[in-house]
């Protein structure tokens, strides 16, 4: 699925990308973006980053480009969003900041 970009290995043809912070590897994730809003421009489309501060730098790039509806997430919210069922079925808890300290 589409070209392959320098410093980054394609994990998946879901569009999972991973590498450095680079303008190769955002022109890949924007032209991902694009596929994905290709037949609709307002389908939502969910990015997932692995900091914060990424998803806020992503976010402003991505503003100056005209994409709307697109959901920049962090992997810890990932792991919580997929783990915190099962743990609440379990009867436990997620780890927090708080509590690691």
């Amino acid at each position: 699925m589409g070209r392959e970009v320098s410093g980054t290995e394609r994990l998946s043809p879901a569009g999972l990308i991973v590498g450095r912070r680079s303008p190769a590897l955002t022109g890949e994730l924007w032209r991902l973006v694009s596929q994905a809003k290709r037949d609709d421009v307002l389908a939502p489309v969910t990015v997932v980053s692995p900091t914060r501060y990424a998803s806020l730098s992503l976010r402003q790039e991505l503003g100056r480009s005209g994409f709307a509806n697109v959901r920049f997430i962090e992997i810890p919210v990932i792991t919580e969003m997929l783990g915190g069922p099962r743990l609440a079925r379990e009867g436990r808890s997620l780890m927090t900041a708080v509590l690691e300290g």
